[in-house]
């Protein structure tokens, strides 16, 4: 096969993956989006903070576990490409089998966690019941999902992270059946939410181990003896990621909490509701930047170091392409959508989300340029001064959060406002340097791919702000035709501000194919 070939063949399943993962992601975000207005109106905006709250709680006892779960896909996968069969698989089988004593020790835990919550957190005593039940199937789909989570690695081995999208889309599309279902037909309760995602968990859990023996069968199944040196070589590289989950705790994951105990549930379900589209946009970055991640993983493990650094770049231009429109579309039409979305709530409430929003995102504006450089970090091994680095601006966050809302009247902006601003810091001045030291290339090879998604920024921010002072959004029908069109434009901007001739040429063939074949 020739190289045009395999750099077509390649850009072909990239293609495939990001389109699948896409639509699975804008499945999952419309299920939320109409089931939220509902549980808010009928139980209440204090209740509403407890399901981010519980997700959150998930987010604290990954630290312990992403130390293995968090290279494991990287690993087998590079043993795998290099021809070492029986190292990948006794690296997956040892995962695989403390990863189901790990779940089994957590569900005891947890289940202190769910039965003492009220002793724990400031909760409506009226929605108690509902509240542990949630929690309860929260908890039960994390421990489910990392007793059976290694199973994915086939999808990740093999390149087919389309399957993966597919059968998101079929367990979202449950999960919306599920929750329609009870919300219709039985009286409204916030712990249906919890079931939802634990039947469609499991369905996701089935497909990964049925594809797993299809896409890896040299790996096989079976019980093994745990190899303690492949885990202690797993363990070393993945304790730094770990550090990194702490970091998301202390830079992100405490918000909830903070809320809770130092202002009131009522502050934390605000914040909530401002959390939403900011985690929807940053999951989609994500699923974006985990698109490539296969593919790096490959090259990098064959040697093919130059081959490498294109599809480093190549990530960081599509992901600020996909990317950026969103996240400046929610900032400049977010408060239509809230009044929209939420209109039980009052204008002043609608405005204090919108603020709490735009400030969650403001560092991602400049992170969707930079995101694909953690896999780097990965792939390379080189992730324990980034780790150490953002612990250090984490418990800074934490510090100077609990400060200001002791100290001032800033009250729940105190919280986003510290955390916008050094996260910001760290994504503008220490990722894209660390990432150039990491690869020995010139300190400035990632401020230029920075720079000029910042002019692409720049003018679709002022297009989009000029929209929206032209238009009168008074429906959804006026703010989904208003999105749509300064869509298009934000990604004609920055078709030509951000992708270079290579890109434009494979982008307007695969227009034309599709003229063609319709």
């Amino acid at each position: 096969m020739s190289i045009i070939d395999r750099t077509y063949g390649k850009k072909k399943q990239l293609a495939i993956n990001l389109i699948s993962q896409i639509i699975a992601y804008a499945v999952s975000i419309g299920v939320s989006f109409v089931i939220t207005p509902y549980i808010t109106a009928k139980l209440g905006k204090d209740v509403y903070g407890f399901v981010g709250m519980a997700y959150q709680v998930t987010s604290y006892i990954t630290i312990f576990t992403i130390s293995l779960n968090g290279m494991l896909n990287i690993f087998v996968s590079t043993r795998y490409h290099q021809g070492k069969i029986e190292d990948a698989a006794e690296l997956f089988h040892s995962v695989l089998e403390i990863d189901v004593i790990a779940a089994v020790i957590l569900s005891i835990g947890l289940g202190f966690v769910v039965v003492f919550l009220q002793f724990i957190l400031d909760v409506p005593a009226g929605s108690l019941r509902d509240i542990k039940l949630l929690w309860g199937f929260i908890f039960g789909t994390f421990v489910l999902n990392l007793a059976i989570g290694p199973f994915s690695v086939g999808t990740y081995i093999k390149n087919r992270l389309d399957l993966t999208g597919i059968w998101n889309i079929e367990a979202n599309l449950m999960r919306g059946a599920i929750l329609m279902a009870f919300y219709f037909l039985l009286p409204a309760k916030v712990w249906y939410i919890g079931f939802a995602s634990f039947v469609s968990g499991i369905l996701l859990n089935i497909m990964n181990i049925s594809s797993f023996g299809k896409l890896v069968p040299e790996i096989g199944v079976h019980l093994a003896k745990i190899s303690w040196k492949v885990v202690k070589e797993l363990f070393l590289v993945g304790i730094w990621n770990a550090v990194g989950q702490l970091n998301y705790v202390l830079n992100n994951g405490l918000d909830l909490l903070i809320a809770n105990v130092a202002l009131n549930a009522l502050e934390m379900g605000y914040l909530s509701y401002a959390q939403t589209v900011p985690i929807q946009i940053v999951s989609l970055l994500t699923t974006i930047e985990s698109s490539f991640a296969p593919d790096l993983t490959k090259s990098y493990a064959r040697g093919e170091i130059d081959q490498f650094i294109t599809d480093v770049r190549s990530a960081i231009k599509i992901c600020g392409f996909l990317g950026s429109v969103p996240i400046l579309g929610f900032i400049v039409f977010g408060r239509d959508f809230y009044h929209l979305w939420l209109p039980t709530l009052t204008h002043a409430e609608v405005v204090k989300i919108n603020i709490l929003s735009v400030l969650i995102l403001l560092p991602t504006v400049f992170n969707v340029y930079i995101s694909p450089l953690n896999n780097v970090n990965s792939i390379t091994r080189n992730i324990k001064i980034p780790a150490i680095v953002s612990f250090v601006i984490g418990v800074v966050n934490i510090v100077v959060e609990l400060i200001l809302v002791h100290t001032t009247n800033l009250g729940i902006y105190a919280i986003e406002i510290v955390t916008a601003v050094l996260l910001t810091a760290q994504v503008l001045v220490f990722l894209p340097l660390y990432a150039a030291w990491n690869l020995k290339v010139s300190w400035d090879t990632f401020y230029k791919p920075l720079g000029r998604g910042m002019a692409a920024t720049a003018a679709v921010l002022v297009i989009f702000l000029g929209i929206h002072r032209l238009v009168n959004i008074d429906g959804w029908l006026a703010l989904i035709l208003v999105c749509l069109a300064a869509a298009v434009v934000g990604y004609a901007v920055n078709y030509f501000l951000i992708l270079d001739s290579e890109d434009k040429k494979f982008v307007c063939s695969k227009l034309t194919a599709k003229l063609h074949r319709s």
